[in-house]
């Protein structure tokens, strides 16, 4: 059986953590993340990527999409595609502008929708899961 999961924010602690648990369970792990984790396990594989710029630029996304895809099996059994990165800017409100607006928004929102987009094939293919995951702050915020 080959059991594939891609997720993004892989360097950090609740990404970390999940790359942990498909390791365990057997599965093929590609981490995504715009820092190294240094975590050098059979099984998993690490790819700088700013999704800032590989929502923003079509160009980047096939790119980065295609290093990823480079590693699915040929016989892909499953797939599993964690959205776990998060850009969180800790301004008042009357000190964020645009460009906090919109890469918050971007990198929280839209780079999931071009991941999904991006795997959409393998994913009905396999009857494969999307898990977006979300934080307290989309209830309660920081000041």
């Amino acid at each position: 059986m080959s059991k594939f999961a891609v997720i993004t924010g892989s360097s950090g602690g609740i990404g970390s953590a999940l790359v942990d648990a498909f390791l365990s369970d057997n599965y093929s792990v590609v981490g995504i993340d715009n820092t190294d984790s240094g975590r050098n396990s059979e099984g998993f594989v690490e790819i700088n990527a700013d999704l800032y710029e590989f929502t923003k630029n079509e160009n980047y996304r096939e790119k980065i999409l295609n290093q990823i895809k480079n590693h699915l099996q040929e016989r892909l059994d499953d797939l599993v595609l964690i959205n776990n990165a998060a850009v969180q800017t800790l301004n008042s409100v009357s000190e964020l502008n645009w460009s906090d607006w919109d890469k918050s928004l971007t990198v929280n929102t839209a780079a999931s929708f071009f991941l999904v987009q991006g795997f959409l094939e393998q994913l009905i293919k396999t009857q494969g899961h999307v898990v977006n995951i979300s934080s307290i702050h989309s209830k309660l915020t920081k000041s």
